[in-house]
C-alpha cells in the first residue's frame, strides 16, 4: 500500500536534509543521450537532466567545439526516481547535434553551466566518446581474458591479429570485433550467412544480476543486435552486429576459465548445434560464485537464426548445468504460455489460404477444444488438411526420422 501523500513528502524533505547534511552537492547533471540507450550518434542532440537544491534558471554545453544554451523540458521520470535526493528537476536537450561538439575527433570534453534562480552557477565535467572509443576502450578490458577457443592457449598481438603461436592461426581484429569464426568452426556447426536480426531487451533479473557487480565483466553469449552499450557486457554472436565485440561460437568459447562473474544466455542455445557443449564451456568461463542467466524456448514454433535444432522443458534446461548451483527457475512474462498460444494460432492462419483462414480464425476457442486430437486432428477439415507444408514443420506437435546406417 502506498505511503499517503503528506507522509511521503514530508519523508522526502527529511531525507534531502539528511543528504545535504552529509555532504550532497546542491546540483547534479547527468547525459542520458546519446551515451545510454545505444551506441553513438553524432547526428542527434545531446539530451539529460539536472535536479538541485533550487529551481533551474538555465543549462548551457560549454566545450571547445560547442558554447550553448539548451532547451529546457519536464522529466517526469527524474522527478519520480529523484525526488528523495533533490527538490527540483528539470531535462534540457541541446539545439545543435552532438557532431558540433564532437567534430572530426572521437573524444570532446567540457563541462556543463547550471544557473539556478538565485544566480549560482555550478559547472559539471563531462567527457564524450564516441563509437569507436567506446569499442576500443572495451576490448582493452576484455583482451587479457581472451584464449585461443581451439586448445585455449594464450593469443599474443599480431598485425591487425590475436596468434595462437600453439595453434599458428592468426584471429583477425577489426575496429569493431574480434573474429574466432575459422571455416573449420563455420563448417562443423553450420554457421552460415543470414539476415535475420535477433534483437531483444535485457530481462530486468539480467540488470539485477549485473548491477551487483559493477566492476565485474559480463559475457552475453548469442547476445543478438544489443541496442544498449554496457562497457562491461561482452557481446558474443556469429553475426557481425554493430554491438558485437566478439564473433564465434558457443561450443569452443574464447576464454581462459574462470573469466566472467556472470553470462547471459537468452534464446540462444535451441539454435547451438551442441548444447551440452555449450553449456560446458559457459560453466568453465564463469568464475566460482558466478552468475548465469538462461532463458530457452519449450512450446514455440520453428525460428531459425539460420538454424533451430532443440527446444527444452524446465528439466531439460537444467540438466545441461549439472555442475552448477541452480537457484531459481521461474517464467518470465515474456515467455509467458499466452505467448505461445498466440504464436502459433497467428502462424498456422498465415499458413491457410483463403476460404480456410476465413474458417480458421472465426472459430470459437471451444470449437477448437472440442476437435477431436487422438490420433489425429479432424481430417475432414478444410483447414487441418489445407495448411502450408512449411507451416505444418514450422508449428508441428512433433516430427519424425527415418535413417539407415552407413
Amino acid at each position: 500500500m502506498p505511503a499517503p501523500r503528506p507522509l511521503l513528502k514530508a519523508w522526502r524533505a527529511a531525507n534531502r536534509a539528511w543528504l545535504v547534511a552529509r555532504g550532497q552537492p546542491p546540483v547534479t547533471a547527468h547525459f542520458d543521450h546519446p551515451f545510454s540507450g545505444g551506441f553513438f550518434d553524432a547526428a542527434l542532440k545531446l539530451r539529460g537532466w539536472v535536479s538541485s537544491s533550487r529551481p533551474v534558471r538555465s543549462v548551457a554545453i560549454i566545450a571547445p567545439g560547442m558554447a550553448e544554451n539548451t532547451h529546457l523540458v519536464r522529466r517526469e521520470d527524474v522527478e519520480e526516481v529523484m525526488a528523495g535526493r533533490y527538490r527540483h528537476h528539470t531535462g534540457f536537450e541541446s539545439v545543435s547535434p552532438a557532431m558540433r561538439l564532437i567534430g572530426d575527433g572521437d573524444r570532446a570534453e567540457g563541462h556543463l553551466a547550471v544557473v539556478t534562480d538565485d544566480g549560482h552557477r555550478h559547472e559539471q565535467p563531462f567527457e564524450l566518446m564516441t563509437w569507436r572509443v567506446q569499442k576500443l576502450a572495451k576490448f582493452h578490458r576484455f583482451r587479457p581474458l581472451l584464449a585461443c577457443p581451439a586448445c585455449q592457449g594464450k593469443l599474443v598481438d599480431a598485425a591487425a591479429a590475436l596468434r595462437c603461436p600453439a595453434c599458428a592461426v592468426d584471429y583477425p581484429v577489426t575496429p569493431n570485433s574480434v573474429g574466432f569464426l575459422t571455416q573449420a568452426m563455420e563448417r562443423k556447426y553450420d554457421i552460415e550467412a543470414t539476415d535475420n536480426v535477433s534483437a531483444w531487451e535485457y530481462d530486468p533479473k539480467i540488470m539485477e544480476i549485473v548491477g551487483q557487480y559493477p566492476g565485474g565483466l559480463f559475457l552475453d553469449c548469442g547476445a543478438g543486435l544489443r541496442r544498449k552499450f554496457l562497457s562491461n557486457v561482452i557481446n558474443l554472436e556469429i553475426v557481425d552486429y554493430s554491438s558485437t565485440d566478439v564473433l564465434g561460437v558457443g561450443e569452443h568459447l574464447p576464454f581462459s576459465a574462470d573469466s566472467f562473474e556472470g553470462v547471459v544466455s537468452v534464446g540462444v542455445l535451441e539454435h547451438v548445434k551442441d548444447p551440452f557443449r555449450c553449456a560446458r564451456e559457459i560453466t568453465r568461463v564463469l568464475k566460482p560464485g558466478g552468475a548465469l542467466f538462461c532463458a530457452v524456448p519449450f512450446i514455440q514454433p520453428l525460428h531459425a537464426y539460420p538454424h533451430h535444432y532443440y527446444n527444452m522443458t524446465a528439466q531439460g534446461l537444467a540438466n545441461l548445468f549439472p555442475d552448477l548451483d541452480i537457484r531459481e527457475q521461474f517464467v518470465p512474462p515474456t515467455l509467458h504460455p499466452l505467448k505461445a498460444v498466440q504464436w502459433v494460432v497467428y502462424e498456422y492462419a498465415r499458413g491457410l489460404a483463403q476460404p480456410q483462414q476465413r474458417q480458421f480464425v472465426n472459430m470459437r476457442i471451444q470449437e477448437l477444444i472440442d476437435l477431436p486430437l487422438m490420433p489425429a486432428p479432424a481430417a475432414d477439415q478444410p483447414f487441418v488438411t489445407a495448411l502450408h507444408p512449411d507451416k505444418l514443420n514450422e508449428l508441428a506437435s512433433g516430427t519424425c526420422l527415418v535413417a539407415v546406417k552407413r
